[in-house]
Order: C-alpha cells, then structure tokens, then sequence
C-alpha cells in the first residue's frame, strides 16, 4: 500500500533530474568554468565548522529514518530522507565555496578545509 502523495515512478523521476543536474553543475564548475581572477579578502574559516554541522545533520535525520522505517512509518521515513537530502545538498555549499574560490583563498584557510594546493 502506497501512502505517498505521489507514485513511485514520480520519486524516482524526480532523483533521476535532480541527480543529472548536480552532475552537470559540478562538471561545469570543474571543467568550463573561468577563474575570476579576481582577488578576494573574504574570511572563510567558518565554513569547516559549517560544513561539519550540516553533516551531522544529515546523519542525525538518515538515523531517524532508518528508526521510522523499522516503526512501518513510511511517511515519517519519506519525510527524514528528504530533510537529510536537503541538508547533505546545502553541505555542499562550503565545498564548492572553497572549490570556486581556492585560487585566491589564503592558504590557512584552505589547510583548515583540509584542502592542501601546492602552490606553483
């Protein structure tokens, strides 16, 4: 018995256009995209502490769902999975920061995301 609001085919339709979008985006984000060049004095040491708290978050809210399909409850267990997907996405916003940015980030803030750039 499907207590959804929408089918099956409609969910999975919807992961497949999500998922291909994203794709797209960080293929072009790593691949066309043109650096600035521009250089930039912002403070982005914040975004590991952020980038951490939207993770747990996520696992916070994929363990809660696992407990509400072990329950039965399936619309408690649709809604979890879409809370985690919404926050493991926003988690990506500190990655593509540093990502988009690393060119012209000062070095103490990219050893504090964990990403080392040799420097050529």
């Amino acid at each position: 018995m499907n207590t959804l609001p929408f089918s099956n085919r409609t969910a999975i339709s919807a992961i497949i256009t999500v998922s291909t979008l994203v794709f797209l985006f960080l293929l072009w984000l790593l691949y066309f995209k043109e650096s600035s060049g521009a250089e930039t004095e912002m403070d982005l040491s914040f975004m590991p502490a952020l980038n951490a708290l939207l993770n747990s978050a996520c696992a916070l809210f994929l363990a809660l769902g696992v407990i509400a399909i072990k329950q039965g409850d399936k619309e408690r267990h649709w809604r979890m999975m879409l809370t985690a997907l919404g926050f493991s996405a926003v988690s990506l916003f500190p990655t593509w920061s540093i990502t988009i940015f690393k060119e012209t980030l000062p070095s103490k803030v990219l050893a504090l995301s964990g990403q080392f750039i040799s420097s050529s």
